[in-house]
């Protein structure tokens, strides 16, 4: 069985969930946490635009510095939830075609 089905089987059965209207969504972030954890999305493009944001970010005060590369962070992390998300429905999509 796929780890990551695997993970979620786990945490449910020690977590049951309450199904109400938001519960395929709370069952993506899931997903979500568990495939983050195992596969890291830094790669060289991403370290190389860090670099230049913080030659950006070097001009700043510390204080504000420490703001902006949290809400870039964020933002970034934002992205890749809702990438995987997207791409996880995709697939749902594409499953039930067959």
């Amino acid at each position: 069985m796929n780890q990551y089905i695997e993970k979620l089987n786990h945490y449910l059965s020690e977590h049951p969930v309450v199904l109400e209207e938001s519960a395929g969504e709370d069952i993506l972030d899931l997903l979500w946490n568990f495939y983050s954890e195992e596969h890291s999305v830094e790669n060289s493009q991403i370290r190389d635009q860090f670099a230049i944001l913080a030659e950006v970010w070097n001009t700043l005060s510390e204080q504000e510095s420490d703001r902006m590369f949290s809400v870039t962070c964020s933002l970034c992390s934002q992205c890749q939830q809702l990438a995987f998300r997207e791409g996880f429905k995709v697939g749902l999509h594409l499953f039930a075609l067959q």
